[in-house]
């Protein structure tokens, strides 16, 4: 599988600026938060969604390579740090409220750890621009 993306340069600005004051609510409350995942490649996003079907492990993703917003740059997943650990056994919605007032959608029960843009057009509309203007000009669309 490959390896997880971690870099926020990668995100659409705009997102990334209000993923940020989120965690610094979290992080003022004493909450040690940090975005664990950014972009996915379609590669990456195919191996995850065939985690807990025709390989090991808990189903993690119901989103196959293009179909997830992490191909976008407009979605990213949290974690927790404990003991030096990356955690995702807390109940999503201990920080869900820290991002409530922001331009910027949870993932709620089903998907706690995910947070995207809240303004997105329909995801084949955006892989239709994506493909024909690249990732940059699928972003000026979103401001």
């Amino acid at each position: 599988m490959t390896s997880v993306c971690r870099s926020t340069t990668l995100l659409y600005p705009p997102f990334l600026a209000e993923m940020n004051k989120g965690i610094e609510k979290a992080r003022a409350a004493g909450h040690d938060i940090y975005i664990f995942e950014t972009f996915r490649t379609p590669e990456r996003q195919d191996a995850l969604y065939l985690q807990g079907r025709s390989i090991g492990g808990r189903i993690v993703t119901y989103s196959k390579g293009w179909q997830s917003w992490h191909q976008y740059g407009v979605a990213a997943d949290i974690a927790l740090k404990k003991d030096g650990q990356w955690s995702w056994d807390f109940s999503p919605s201990l920080i869900s409220h820290y991002f409530r007032d922001l331009v910027i959608k949870w993932g709620g029960d089903h998907d706690g750890p995910h947070y995207q843009w809240l303004k997105l057009p329909p995801i084949r509309q955006a892989k239709a621009m994506v493909d024909k203007n690249g990732i940059l000009a699928f972003w000026q669309t979103l401001d």
